[in-house]
């Protein structure tokens, strides 16, 4: 019996000591930043000028984080006799999040504006923008303009009514005068929603890699469109109201075509292809193979995707060590109380060591959300 009641002391020692922990932390994610807001960070960006110029002024690995619930709505400047709205990333390893862990659940939205992102000559490997919804750009929202050793990874992220006519959401080019020389971009998870009138990503010379994401809605012309000897990866993917899904012209490559549904995407009179086709000399169509669309969405909108997010197992598994905690903490001062006379404790039987216990007040914490940087799903806005 000693044993058994020691080891339940223990045990309901650290259920409790898990629960304030996390109790501190979620509270210490909300301290005001310096304009006074409440964010899911204790320093974040909810200024652009600001923003823009730290992010453009810096040399590499560094963090800039937007705090969640902000609108960007960038303003013109002009430099070497143009005008631009856009920030400019010019060294490696740079990150830009919508809070801290890069969520689209922050909602974190550029809008309006030419261009939004441009990744400079002398921007390096290890880019990552993730949690971004960019709209209305009248130019291309992120202008990948690196060289071949150049890496960015696009996570998490919607296009939206951006207005390009080419590459209205990512234009990768490097030069006119060369071939495969453009940098290299990943778009993981992410929606591009009636953006665009012609190629909502165009290649000119650089590889792209495309996984688990949704294309719906663009009616102008091909969808993904890539030459200069470019290459395109593209798995779990959907296609979904498109006048063409992926264009490559000749001298451009196709490395992987898995796991792609296309719907409503044959509506080129001149080329009819639901798939991947190749200009050129082989003149073929890689049709896509899945007959139904196999990308899962983080958000369910409009009836689609399961919804699932690895949110609600964080959020399970914290309410269960708190009922887990307070069911043992009841059990351990019922144990006491009818080891005393009830006449000595009948005012306040819980307060025997000193204690306070009052009302539960988990209703009020805060969860953070994980992204698994494996499994990341696409918006349907």
């Amino acid at each position: 019996m000693v044993v058994v009641t020691s080891f339940r002391k223990k045990l309901l020692t650290f259920s409790l000591l898990l629960f304030f922990i996390h109790v501190h932390n979620s509270f210490a994610k909300t301290e005001k930043d310096e304009t006074g807001d409440k964010h899911a960070v204790k320093r974040c960006y909810n200024k652009w000028n600001k923003f823009r110029d730290d992010v453009s002024d810096s040399k590499g690995y560094a963090e800039f984080v937007i705090c969640p619930g902000t609108t960007f709505k960038p303003g013109t400047y002009t430099q070497g006799g143009g005008t631009f709205t856009d920030l400019e990333i010019n060294g490696p390893s740079i990150s830009i999040l919508c809070g801290e862990d890069g969520a689209y659940d922050n909602k974190c939205t550029i809008t309006g504006g030419l261009s939004h992102i441009t990744i400079g000559d002398d921007a390096g490997a290890n880019i990552l923008i993730s949690g971004v919804k960019f709209e209305k750009a009248t130019d291309s929202a992120i202008n990948a303009f690196g060289p071949v050793t150049s890496h960015m990874k696009i996570r998490d992220c919607v296009f939206e009514r951006n207005e390009s006519d080419g590459g209205s959401a990512i234009d990768v080019w490097f030069d006119d005068n060369g071939v495969s020389n453009g940098m290299e971009i990943t778009v993981q998870g992410c929606s591009f929603i009636n953006t665009g009138k012609d190629g909502v990503i165009v290649v000119q010379g650089g590889s792209l890699i495309v996984e688990n994401s949704v294309f719906s809605g663009t009616k102008g012309g091909w969808t993904i469109e890539v030459y200069k000897g470019g290459t395109m990866d593209v798995s779990n993917s959907c296609f979904v109201d498109n006048y063409g899904p992926v264009y490559l012209y000749a001298g451009s490559y196709v490395i992987n075509n898995l796991n792609n549904y296309g719907e409503n995407t044959e509506n080129d009179p001149d080329y009819v292809c639901s798939g991947l086709l190749e200009e050129g000399a082989r003149s073929a169509c890689s049709k896509f193979s899945a007959s139904s669309c196999m990308a899962q969405p983080l958000t369910t909108v409009r009836g689609v995707g399961n919804g699932s997010s690895d949110k609600t197992t964080e959020q399970a598994l914290m309410v269960t060590l708190i009922v887990f905690a307070l069911a043992g903490g009841a059990w351990y001062f019922m144990k006491k109380k009818r080891k005393f006379s009830p006449k000595k404790f009948d005012d306040d039987p819980i307060n025997m060591n000193g204690n306070d216990v009052g009302d539960d007040d988990s209703g009020s914490l805060t969860f953070k959300e994980h992204h698994d940087d494996d499994i990341v799903r696409p918006i349907y806005v």
